[in-house]
């Protein structure tokens, strides 16, 4: 399988450069850029059919980097996360083609986009140091590029410029980490290899320490809070179908490095491990989704989900960690389960809300939820999806998003059960009661996002969207919505394709376990297709009584209005106005009124409300403007004389070899 993993990169770039040089021969770009998402369809295909009998494969040649050898290699952990990339990348590369209308994308755009699929592929199979740092790079800045592919607007590049920082932040963390991990094989080519940090015997003490800087340095991609801040500014900049593959697998990314670094330390797990994952899942599934909720933009909204979702998988990893350090199989299975499953459901459902995203912006011209409305009936393919992955994502049955947290509930439920002290029920009922607010706060965020775009009229007269999209951007998402049915019903299909990451995490402990799993999974594929059946069944019937009974649609009861104005309706900030307000202190919710304070008001008022993230405008602002001020007093250092510029390069040279003599 990795050499087919290995000719799909070559495609990839080929076709990448090919697109760059003939970029205004726009049938051939046409050509060229199907041929990734058939590429990638076919690996896909291949990859889940032969993951039932899949033996881990590598790759080691040499290389004329310093300390270093070109070592790759698949397991079934790289594997399972590729599934999810390679069905992104089919559908977002399809959509790609016509989200640009009649004005072409910039010369170097699907270049940069199949270096971004390049090097998330090489991140997943990369098996030393050097080879997966410099991935990481072609991965961050490509994405980079992506971001600022629009970068006349300000805010777009200083969206990129944010995002480039924090990726660069997160790269000096991952750097000391692998350093501490290589530490005890001296400066040989063993210490930048991953063989050698699996086979090691680590300290407590700096076991502790590598996790530490692993948690930053992955965090800074992966997303969770307070790591965030370059989400909700990178995803509105990027295309739509570039937020698709970035919120969708890009930052999981990071959650597959910290898996990774995990794996390395699984003879290391500890209580205290545990909770950490737990307390950084817990707030940011609770303090995102709470920041989506007050969100007025679609794609900023949609960012700030993401938080939430990979607090819910740093939930699943805690109670994985947590069941293993406890000697709890089952709990530690039912956890890494649903956190691995969340991994590839939620690229489903929010690859899905992106490129719907991505459809009502392209046909209305803004992503502004309060100057939208009524877009059902003009796009109702659209529609349609988009509430499929609403749904998908607050965790309600059918779709795929239920199956995981449902896989993470059970653990801590079986947590909650258990004899053996207080400390295992006590942490694991803190699971149950923050994913059961999580799941609640998202079904009101995205009940707000469905009902106020797409239900109801227009609220600005200039939104007249011409239909639904073109059809290679339904095709796209129309693929994905496919997968997410497929993983909602029929999610027993998943579990053989967790057995192999399990053993990995668990370090062998689920052998015995996955029987629950089966049995679970068997059970919710059993009932969940019998009620969508029965679902169908009432709506054709409603639709044919109606039909029948001559009953016609009329406008709904204004309460005494006779000529109900669209500004009558919900808008997004009175939607959620009950949770913003309760939770005001969390969010820094700000509410503005102009107007007079008169009973019968002659002037209309206006009323508006926003949230404010105050990890951005008043942590690392605060610490950019502090570090601002320390770097400008070596300024001097920077003379712009050429003459002591060699001097510094004699003097660097001279401290390293001193440097190498006494160590």
């Amino acid at each position: 399988m990795l050499k087919f993993i290995i000719i799909y990169l070559f495609i990839l770039i080929a076709a990448g450069i090919i697109t760059t040089v003939i970029h205004k021969r726009k049938k051939t770009v046409k050509f060229l850029i199907p041929l990734i998402s058939i590429a990638a369809g076919l690996l896909l295909v291949y990859t889940v059919m032969g993951f039932r009998s899949f033996q881990p494969e590598s790759l080691k040649t040499g290389w004329s980097m310093p300390l270093a050898d070109i070592e790759i290699a698949l397991d079934s952990l790289s594997l399972f996360i590729m599934v999810p990339l390679l069905i992104l990348t089919a559908a977002t590369s399809i959509y790609g083609l016509q989200y640009f209308g009649t004005t072409p994308p910039g010369r170097m755009h699907w270049l940069n986009f199949s270096l971004l699929t390049a090097g998330m592929i090489m991140v997943l199979i990369s098996r030393n140091v050097l080879l997966f740092m410099l991935s990481w790079e072609i991965m961050s800045f490509s994405s980079f590029l992506l971001v600022i592919s629009n970068a006349e607007k300000d805010s777009i590049r200083r969206a990129g410029w944010i995002y480039l920082i924090s990726a660069h932040l997160g790269t000096a963390f991952l750097f000391t980490a692998f350093f501490l991990l290589g530490k005890g094989a001296g400066y040989g080519s063993e210490s930048f290899s991953f063989s050698y940090f699996s086979a090691q015997n680590l300290s407590a003490a700096r076991a502790n320490l590598i996790l530490i800087f692993a948690l930053a340095g992955f965090g800074l991609k992966a997303g969770f809070i307070p790591f965030h801040i370059w989400l909700p500014l990178a995803h509105p900049a990027a295309p739509s179908h570039v937020s698709a593959l970035m919120s969708g697998i890009m930052i999981k990314m990071g959650i597959y490095g910290i898996l990774r670094v995990l794996s390395f330390l699984s003879d290391q797990y500890t209580t205290w491990w545990a909770v950490m994952f737990i307390t950084i899942g817990a707030a940011s599934g609770i303090i995102g989704i709470m920041f989506a909720i007050g969100q007025h933009d679609i794609k900023r909204l949609l960012a700030y989900s993401s938080v939430e979702n990979i607090g819910i998988i740093m939930l699943g990893i805690g109670l994985g960690i947590l069941g293993v350090s406890t000697g709890h199989p089952m709990i530690s299975t039912f956890g890494f389960a649903g956190a691995l499953l969340h991994i590839l459901n939620h690229a489903l459902f929010k690859g899905l809300l992106f490129l719907g995203a991505g459809a009502v912006i392209r046909q209305n011209g803004t992503g502004e939820i309060d100057t939208l409305g009524g877009l059902l009936k003009k796009m109702p393919l659209t529609g349609t999806l988009f509430l499929a992955a609403s749904i998908a994502i607050s965790g309600l049955p059918l779709f795929n998003g239920f199956i995981s947290e449902i896989f993470i509930y059970a653990g801590a439920i079986t947590g909650v059960l258990i004899d053996g002290g207080a400390v295992l029920p006590l942490i694991s009922a803190l699971i149950v009661m923050s994913l059961a607010l999580i799941g609640g706060l998202a079904a009101a965020c995205f009940a707000k996002v469905f009902g106020v775009i797409f239900q109801g009229s227009p609220r600005m007269s200039r939104i007249k969207p011409n239909g639904d999209v073109p059809a290679l951007m339904r095709g796209g998402m129309l693929f994905v919505a496919a997968f997410l049915l497929i993983t909602g019903l029929f999610s027993f299909l998943l579990v053989p394709l967790l057995e192999g990451p399990l053993l990995i995490m668990t370090a062998g402990e689920s052998a015995g376990h996955m029987a629950p799993l089966f049995e679970l999974s068997k059970s919710l594929s059993r009932i969940l297709p019998f009620i969508l059946g029965i679902i169908i069944l009432f709506t054709i019937a409603g639709s044919l009584r109606r039909r029948k009974r001559g009953i016609r649609p009329s406008e709904t009861w204004g309460c005494g209005y006779t000529r109900p104005e669209p500004s009558m309706q919900y808008t997004a900030s009175s939607f959620t106005e009950p949770i913003t307000e309760q939770f005001s202190t969390l969010t820094a919710s700000r509410r503005k009124r102009e107007g007079g304070t008169e009973l019968f008001p002659v002037k209309p008022w206006i009323f508006s409300s926003n949230s404010n993230d105050w990890f951005l405008s008043g942590i690392f602002i605060r610490l950019a403007k502090v570090l601002d001020k320390l770097l400008s007093l070596l300024r001097w250092f920077q003379c712009g004389k050429a003459g002591i510029y060699v001097l510094y390069i004699t003097a660097a040279v001279i401290i390293l070899f001193i440097w190498k003599f006494i160590i």
